[in-house]
């Protein structure tokens, strides 16, 4: 069959759906910050904002696709006693 998926790759797949993307925002928007510096002559305290903005974004993100992921059964978050 064409359709069948070994359980390592379909690890190996669900883990670059979270990390391409966490990696994405953590990187674009302190780099947009560092453009907007650049490019416009915003203030300097932009680009340490905009890496602030990026790191919560990307740990947002990858909270909320684990918790997606928990919530259809594909991953189990483990629970602390």
């Amino acid at each position: 069959m064409d359709g069948d998926v070994s359980v390592d790759e379909a690890i190996s797949r669900g883990r670059k759906m979270i990390t391409y993307p966490m990696i994405a925002l953590f990187l674009a928007v302190p780099g947009l910050a560092f453009y907007l510096c650049d490019q416009y002559g915003y203030p300097q305290w932009t680009i340490g904002l905009g890496l602030l903005i990026g790191a919560i974004l990307s740990v947002g993100y990858s909270f909320f696709c684990g918790e997606q992921m928990a919530h259809m059964g594909i991953y189990q978050r483990s629970k602390r006693s």
